[in-house]
């Protein structure tokens, strides 16, 4: 602890001035320590190279081989039915061992005792830093398919099997990696599952928003961040330090035949690929851009199995009617539903987790077929790899505006929307593409901010025909993992019941079947038959070191509290139990914080949730050399009259040409009503696809 209060006491006056000057530029610790950081000493780069003197990690081909064949054995242990969910991969294993031993290095090196250290941009020696390889083509005209080469002066920006980035320098027990488990009074913080119980127990809300709201959110974040773990099989009292779990609190009688719920940390990750030296970080095995990944594949080998290799098209198979689903896996057999059927074949793993994924991935793939169809008929000279990239850098525009033009703007509220500069521009190209902005995924962002979204899932789902007539209500537990759905009912009867369900209000409520019941009678695991996945969220935060909510209350505005009687963003009746739980403001956990504030006029999320997300798809618009209104695209940006179709798509559209449906509602992120009425689809602006007629 005493470490870690001198990191960020020596960071934060390191960087105070340099906030005072910059405060409407919405800087984070990562972005801050990149632009500012001192050069460290003569005396101190010493102290590192002795330091790291017996690290090498200059490996030759064997070796390589050596580790793949390793990596792979301990992901197929740990996956026996072939449902490829495990978040981890060769390259993040090889990582998270070379990770472990530069911060055991770096543990040695804080006993010096320099108060430099803390300061300056200290540099890992080589050939002790792990490297990423990558040759660009900067007049390459798409992107890439892992996110590489996008800023062409650092290519690992945003690629995949890449770290995340901070707000706020992370504050581990032990200033470098031991998980933050120890309260303000030197304590022990309270067990997540009772967290859970206290404060995340269930309520019946509704609100004004629809539950397809929920699932779009989903989505996005499915494009943008997968944690990688280490992927260990843990015991319930298991001292590998790569083990979390969490004892069963007594009293919890729905856990009383289960000694705890099992829990592996995320790997480690080195801070970046630049070589700095600091705590421990953790690895996002997608790429960190707004690019439909989960859809097309996050590397070119993953790309090639989700094509077709004629028309431009993607691969799909066929389940109950007559609409393209996601490609089989095969030899897989997932768990969940009448028989164990194939997995489906997409960018993510998570697709299956409900049915509503599957119907969301169905529809985009469906979307690049349409258009890469469409482009065949009016260019008959393209070929399959134009027609491929041009379809697909098509459909990732659309994506693009939805999301901004639509989407962020209930989702984080008008003045966050408007102080982030978050709108489109109604006519001509943007400019403002920052090849200095430090684009990646945030810690907070992935593992507190979008988590909030569970707070949103109803115990219940309906189900409705292509006329949005609902036929059936669906108890949660019956679509989760349950991938026989779309083999036996139209997958989209989910997402057309989500356009008509309202989805609970703000609050730190978490549904039943998630809260109590996750994962029970589908994933067999020797010392846990249930999860809590509010307790899960609590648990990965203190894993990665993310500080205390009240900390980031100062970064987005809000005062600092020096008591519980300060939170007044928080309703009465959960400040109590966060008081019944938690003995000190400071101790409340991130997720649990931003979960627990009254929502902004209007918007789906509070004030803290609000600026994470607002400040990351900033730092996505800015940061992104191929955002779609962007004029330095290579000297290949959309020409105007596509970029005015571009900006006629709405998802009400995309629904209509890619469903059954002939009706839906005008602005499908709400329910219908008297404000927004179900509009006939012949009523919306279809894409000009003839804007792309080759003129050659």
């Amino acid at each position: 602890m005493i470490k870690t209060l001198i990191v960020t006491v020596f960071l934060l006056a390191q960087f105070s001035s340099n906030l005072c000057q910059l405060e409407n530029s919405f800087l984070g610790y990562d972005e801050l320590r990149l632009k500012f950081g001192e050069a460290p000493s003569k005396e101190l780069l010493d102290l590192v190279k002795l330091a790291f003197e017996s690290v090498n990690f200059t490996s030759t081909e064997s070796d390589e081989e050596a580790l793949t064949l390793k990596a792979t054995q301990q992901i197929e242990d740990n996956n026996d039915l072939n449902i490829m969910w495990l978040s981890l991969t060769p390259n993040s294993i090889k990582m998270d061992e070379q990770a472990n031993i530069i911060l055991n290095n770096y543990k040695k090196l804080l006993k010096s005792d320099k108060k430099d250290l803390f300061r300056s941009n200290l540099n890992i020696p080589s050939p002790s830093c792990p490297r990423v390889q990558i040759s660009c083509k900067p007049d390459y005209p798409y992107r890439s398919q892992d996110g590489s080469c996008n800023n062409l002066e650092n290519p690992w920006w945003g690629k995949t099997e890449t770290p995340y980035k901070r707000l706020l320098p992370a504050e581990y027990d032990d200033g470098v990696d031991t998980p933050r488990i120890i309260a303000t009074d030197g304590s022990y913080l309270p067990n997540p599952r009772s967290i859970s119980v206290h404060v995340h127990y269930p309520r019946k809300t509704f609100s004004e928003w629809s539950l397809f709201t929920l699932y779009f959110a989903q989505f996005l974040a499915h494009d943008l961040a997968y944690t990688s773990t280490t992927g260990k099989s843990c015991a319930c009292f298991s001292r590998d330090p790569d083990c979390i779990s969490i004892p069963i609190p007594r009293g919890d009688k729905l856990n009383h035949d289960q000694k705890c719920m099992t829990a592996s940390r995320s790997s480690a990750s080195i801070r970046d690929f630049q070589c700095n030296l600091g705590a421990r970080e953790q690895n996002n095995l997608l790429t960190h851009w707004i690019d439909l990944s989960h859809v097309y594949g996050d590397s070119r080998s993953k790309s090639k199995t989700f094509r077709a290799f004629h028309d431009g098209l993607l691969r799909t198979s066929r389940g109950f009617g007559r609409h393209e689903l996601p490609p089989r896996r095969e030899n897989s057999q997932c768990p969940g539903g009448r028989r164990g059927d194939p997995c489906f074949a997409t960018g993510d793993a998570r697709t299956e987790h409900n049915s509503v994924s599957v119907s969301f991935h169905s529809i985009w793939i469906r979307e690049h077929n349409r258009i890469a169809r469409a482009l065949k008929r009016i260019n008959h000279k393209w070929r399959d790899e134009t027609l491929y990239q041009e379809a697909r850098r098509i459909v990732i525009a659309e994506f693009q505006h939805i999301i901004f033009s639509d989407f962020l703007r209930i989702f984080v509220g008008e003045n966050m929307y408007a102080d982030f500069g978050l709108s489109p521009l109604e006519t001509g190209y943007s400019s403002a593409y920052d090849k200095t902005q430090y684009p990646q995924i945030s810690n907070e962002f992935v593992t507190a901010a979008l988590r909030s979204c569970h707070t949103r899932v109803p115990p219940f789902h309906l189900k409705a025909d292509e006329k949005l007539r609902v036929h059936s209500e669906v108890p949660l537990m019956g679509m989760t993992l349950n991938t026989s759905i779309p083999y036996y009912e139209d997958v989209d009867d989910s997402l057309y019941g989500a356009l008509k369900q309202k989805c609970p209000k703000p609050s730190p409520q978490v549904t039943g079947v998630l809260n109590n019941h996750l994962f029970e009678r589908i994933v067999n695991d020797r010392h846990t038959k249930r999860w809590s996945l509010p307790a899960l969220s609590i648990n990965r935060g203190r894993d990665h070191g993310l500080a205390g909510y009240n900390k980031y209350r100062e970064v987005v505005g809000l005062s600092k509290a020096t008591k519980f009687e300060d939170l007044t963003n928080i309703p009465a009746d959960t400040l109590e139990d966060l008081k019944s739980i938690y003995k000190s403001v400071d101790d409340i956990d991130l997720f649990t914080g931003i979960v627990s504030e009254k929502p902004l006029d209007n918007t789906f999320l509070g004030q803290t949730a609000s600026w994470i997300v607002a400040k990351q798809f900033r730092d996505l618009k800015l940061g992104d050399r191929f955002y779609y209104e962007t004029d330095n695209q290579n000297g290949n940006p959309f020409n105007q009259r596509q970029l005015d179709t571009i900006r006629e798509t709405t998802v009400a559209r995309v629904l209509c040409q890619n469903t059954d449906l002939h009706f839906v509602p005008k602005y499908p992120f709400y329910v219908p009503g008297n404000s927004n009425p179900i509009i006939s689809c012949k009523s919306l602006p279809r894409l000009d696809l003839h804007a792309w007629k080759d003129q050659y």
